[in-house]
């Protein structure tokens, strides 16, 4: 490569070193919370509108559609990831001049695998509408020709994956989130905007795809104009499909498996137990699933950095490894905390005294798992980062005959808890394999992170919060929870954090107070 289009992976002192410095991940994490966040606020007041306006089975059948796209998008087969993941490393290593040609590679890919997912779901949609979905009579013909502008729609989808992965890896998650928050909100509020003029599945549909391939362009716009001019006529190579494909496919397992793992309780409850024993179940599962979105949220902007460093810097990739531990632990504690201290009251007040008694325990042990699950998204991330995707599908693929055996032994035997505390030890135990996996693959001299003391305070966090949820005077309860919460961050501060996260802490907390704010202004 000449040397005017090399980039240096060094041009910074900080810890992360390069382009990836700490003030930039954590502030693009912020731009990514935010993206993940917003539409669900939007959700929360708009769903009921859209319910009355709607009707109920009309909307269930627009419920569906969001669900079938979701599902669909797996038919990128790991190209999207595989994008951010090799576009990453590309920067790190100075190719430059490649870059045109793998994003370009990345596209015909896509839409490839577009078109073909999208002639699947034609080629079903009439045996899926009439015969899987009990569709009423009265929705068959909107229903159909909706769900076949779904099936033109996916292309669009996995392409609009491949150029936010190539946003990502360039860390311009300012942009992601100026295109994804209009993006995610016009999911909800297109349909609200179209209930004037008709209550018909088709126009709503067809206006969301409007607003999808509005969001493409502006996807590709961005995209294009980050690239720059180097190498734009710069022609495609066949190695660039294998190296896509042969990262993508592994993750297109774990991506399949992964949802089975996750999904599978409720199915045997459903098979082996009662529809109630579901609905007792799989409420307190949908709460604490929304935790995922601080995990996912910090992993996004963290991948590609993870990415960058595999390409010939581990050991600043394992310090990000741990202090991406630490974040993750730091936000994540206090919330997994107080739904198992409050778990009672607070289902409670929500579904009522039965609804608390039956589910409270389940919803515990069912957080304490999200808490395992979320530390785990580091090592999972960075050994994906490391080229080794397939390790973690390997690994899916060992855990899914073994889970679903305990999972219908321990369903007949201890009912819905038992499934809870199954679930709760499968992820703890994952947490400890992914770890292994990570510290032989990352290869580092002196691996930063201590699996022991982890345990210890994943361990001690939740047993605590398991006590104290044993206080039965409620205002107790509160009055120890706070101190809990205030003990638990001032020893992760002192005892995890280094000189350097505690400098990058006070700064972006002084932002928010402002003489502070107007000292560093200053500076």
């Amino acid at each position: 490569m000449p040397d005017d289009v090399k980039m240096s992976a060094n041009s910074e002192s900080e810890p992360e070193g390069g382009r990836y410095t700490g003030k930039l991940l954590a502030r693009n994490t912020i731009y990514n919370l935010l993206g993940h966040i917003s539409p669900l606020l939007v959700a929360f007041v708009t769903i009921p509108y859209l319910i009355k306006g709607m009707g109920i089975e009309r909307f269930g059948v627009l419920a569906i559609a969001w669900m079938v796209i979701g599902y669909f998008s797996f038919f990128d087969m790991g190209v999207g990831r595989a994008t951010t993941k090799f576009v990453s490393e590309y920067y790190a290593r100075g190719y430059q001049q490649k870059l045109w040609g793998l994003v370009k590679a990345s596209l015909i890919l896509l839409s490839g695998f577009g078109i073909v997912a999208g002639i699947i779901l034609a080629a079903i949609t009439p045996r899926l509408v009439t015969d899987l979905l009990n569709i009423p009579d009265y929705l068959l013909s909107e229903t159909l020709r909706s769900f076949y502008l779904l099936a033109a729609s996916i292309p669009v989808a996995l392409l609009i994956a491949g150029t936010r992965g190539v946003l990502e890896s360039q860390q311009r998650f300012a942009v992601i989130s100026a295109i994804r928050i209009p993006s995610s909100v016009a999911t909800f509020l297109v349909p609200l905007m179209v209930l004037p003029f008709s209550r018909s599945l088709f126009p709503i549909i067809g206006m969301l795809v409007i607003s999808r391939v509005i969001t493409l362009i502006f996807y590709l716009y961005s995209c294009f104009k980050g690239l720059g001019g180097i190498g734009k006529k710069t022609g495609i190579e066949k190695g660039y499909f294998k190296q896509l494909l042969g990262f993508g496919g592994w993750l297109t397992v774990s991506n399949i498996i992964a949802p089975l793992l996750g999904n599978t309780d409720r199915f045997f409850i459903g098979a082996i137990l009662t529809l109630s024993a579901v609905a007792y179940y799989a409420t307190p599962f949908d709460v604490v699933n929304k935790l995922f979105i601080i995990p996912v949220g910090i992993m996004g902007v963290i991948f590609p950095a993870f990415s960058a460093f595999s390409a010939g810097e581990k050991e600043r990739l394992d310090s990000l490894h741990r202090r991406t531990v630490n974040y993750i632990l730091i936000c994540v504690i206090p919330l997994v905390a107080c739904i198992i201290v409050f778990a009672g009251p607070l289902l409670n007040i929500w579904l009522g005294p039965e609804f608390a008694a039956e589910s409270a325990t389940v919803l515990q042990l069912l957080a304490a798992g999200v808490l395992f699950s979320s530390v785990a998204r580091a090592p999972f991330n960075a050994i994906q980062a490391l080229g080794r995707a397939d390790l973690t599908a390997k690994l899916f693929l060992f855990e899914l005959p073994i889970y679903i055996g305990l999972l219908i032994l321990v369903t007949k035997t201890f009912g819905i808890i038992g499934t809870a505390g199954l679930w709760l030890g499968r992820l703890a135990i994952e947490l400890a394999i992914l770890a292994a996996i990570y510290k032989k693959t990352a290869v580092v001299t002196r691996p930063k992170l201590n699996i022991v003391r982890l345990y210890i305070w994943l361990i001690g966090s939740i047993t605590s919060s398991f006590l104290l949820s044993l206080i039965t005077s409620l205002n107790l309860r509160i009055i120890s929870f706070i101190a809990f919460i205030m003990v638990i961050s001032m020893l992760i501060y002192m005892l995890l954090f280094d000189d350097y996260d505690r400098a990058l802490l006070k700064e972006g907390l002084a932002r928010f107070l402002p003489a502070k704010r107007k000292a560093l202004e200053k500076t």
